[in-house]
């Protein structure tokens, strides 16, 4: 791919054309450097950006906690729905571990068919 700075991918369609290349190319490059780098590359420049969160990242985010969207059921943390509405309970007591409610799952499975 040609520099960013071609006149080729001054219109729109253009880049859309090379939107693979273009992404190619942009990839390895932001990879390269951490978010707080390349937020203050973006803001200094006026460009729009956020970053994309994992699960961890959501666990610490300080408006989910103000929120209550982050909340620790026994010794997990867990999201709850982050839509609140009226009527809605609170998570479970405790998130129940893995195959804990299988047989009673298969139970209700085999009577239902």
């Amino acid at each position: 791919m040609t520099g960013f700075d071609d006149s080729a991918l001054d219109d729109f369609a253009a880049r859309l054309d090379r939107s693979d290349d273009i992404h190619a190319t942009l990839m390895p490059l932001i990879a390269s450097k951490p978010f707080a780098h390349w937020a203050k590359v973006f803001a200094a420049e006026d460009v729009p950006f956020s970053p994309v969160n994992g699960l961890d990242d959501l666990a610490r985010d300080p408006q989910l906690k103000a929120r209550g969207v982050v909340r620790t059921v026994g010794e997990t943390q867990v999201l709850a729905f982050p839509v609140q509405m009226e009527g809605m309970g609170a998570p479970a007591g405790q998130v129940p571990a893995i195959g804990e409610h299988q047989a009673e799952i298969l139970k209700q499975s085999e009577e239902a068919e």
